[in-house]
């Protein structure tokens, strides 16, 4: 029997938080093999130590240091696609609870196969980049930055310990101060993205083998960490076919705003009829139970007109401290006045300077007033004509 929902935005939200989790799983192994190749590269450092003339030995230090990078990051793009397959397999799963959190019943249904959700997580989802792309770019980036570290060291005749700490990083510095504390930062960010956008990706193709899914809803984490953009994306709805803006003028910006973004998107459907309804749940109940049912999900079905609201509202709860520091002194001004988020980005979602913003507030003001001026002329101008 159909269940009494809120809505589907607290289902959305647990499949956000279980995909965040889950990507912090998939961070392990990538992390464990950076550890590992910083040993290498280190002792490819300190071989150099019991060489006289380490110059001439620099060739064969970066030849090791090319081939072990080389296979680390094989190693982990092909076990961290490995993994993304797996779960976009549970992401389309993962539509369908959507859906049916939506109605509190199993009513709708998608046609997407496993298999083709499995080749999403190979798609270029990352900005133009694959997930192999993204670790190939991370390798030949390390390669580079490894390479002139060390030309670099060996050149000012640096020690073996000094050269060391240039790619470990130093005690004192919490060791990140090396080379590889940024490659860390840089797999958290691949595997979090990744994570998210082939969640978002396999379930919003899902969504399009279903007839009864117009609309998608961007929804993002409401708290101090989301960034303007995704504040200002926050509740806005875009057409499921064709992207087309619904109430604004904001291009769909894809399954993601950018690195690391922790956004999904709400499907929204079509109504259904009671009869469309009383075919779908296919219960073998008496009639008046049938009818409740079809009562329980045409209001679980309203309440979704209602969800989610804007990152606007959600602010205006806050202090006015809280405002000025998630936003900054100069925009959170601004809002205060009455400029929403969504008019403080471009329409392709970048965000305006706080000269242009200023410049918009004031062009906004100046032909507010040129309309007021013109509504009090053609005021005077009618009750001139009454009295003649």
């Amino acid at each position: 029997m159909p269940r009494r929902q809120n809505n589907g935005l607290d289902s959305v939200a647990s499949l956000t938080v279980d995909t965040l989790r889950l990507a912090a799983s998939h961070l392990l192994a990538p992390l464990r093999v950076l550890r590992e190749l910083s040993s290498s590269l280190v002792g490819w450092i300190r071989s150099t130590a019991r060489t006289i003339n380490r110059v001439s030995r620099l060739s064969e230090i970066l030849a090791g240091a090319r081939l072990a990078i080389r296979d680390s990051y094989s190693l982990i793009s092909t076990t961290h696609r490995k993994e993304l397959k797996e779960f976009a397999s549970a992401a389309r799963d993962g539509a369908r609870s959507v859906l049916a959190s939506l109605a509190g019943a199993d009513i709708f249904r998608v046609s997407m196969t496993a298999p083709d959700a499995r080749a999403i997580a190979d798609a270029k989802l990352l900005f133009g980049n694959s997930v192999a792309d993204s670790w190939a770019r991370a390798a030949a980036g390390l390669q580079a930055e490894f390479q002139r570290t060390v030309q670099q060291g060996i050149f000012l005749n640096e020690t073996a310990t000094r050269l060391t700490e240039r790619i470990e990083g130093t005690p004192e510095a919490g060791f990140a101060d090396g080379i590889m504390k940024k490659r860390y930062r840089e797999a958290e960010a691949i595997v979090n993205t990744a994570a998210v956008a082939v969640g978002n990706a396999v379930r919003a193709e899902a969504y399009e083998t279903s007839d009864d899914v117009t609309i998608l809803t961007w929804s993002a984490i409401l708290d101090a960490k989301t960034c303007l953009v995704c504040a200002g994306y926050h509740g806005k709805s875009w057409t499921m076919e064709g992207r087309k803006p619904i109430g604004h003028k904001l291009a769909w910006p894809g399954y993601l705003a950018h690195m690391r973004c922790r956004c999904s998107q709400i499907p929204g459907v079509r109504t259904k009829s009671d009869k469309a309804i009383r075919e779908a749940l296919d219960l073998d109940v008496g009639e008046d139970e049938l009818a409740a049912a079809v009562d329980t999900v045409q209001e679980n079905l309203d309440k979704q007109k209602e969800m989610p609201g804007s990152f606007d509202e959600w602010l205006a709860g806050k202090s006015h401290d809280y405002v000025n520091k998630l936003l900054g002194p100069g925009r959170a001004k601004l809002w205060e006045k009455g400029m929403p988020l969504e008019q403080m980005l471009t329409q392709t979602g970048r965000p305006l300077t706080l000269e242009q913003l200023n410049a918009k507030w004031s062009g906004e003001r100046q032909r507010s007033n040129r309309d007021f001026i013109g509504l009090i002329a053609a005021l005077a101008k009618k009750e001139r004509e009454k009295r003649k």
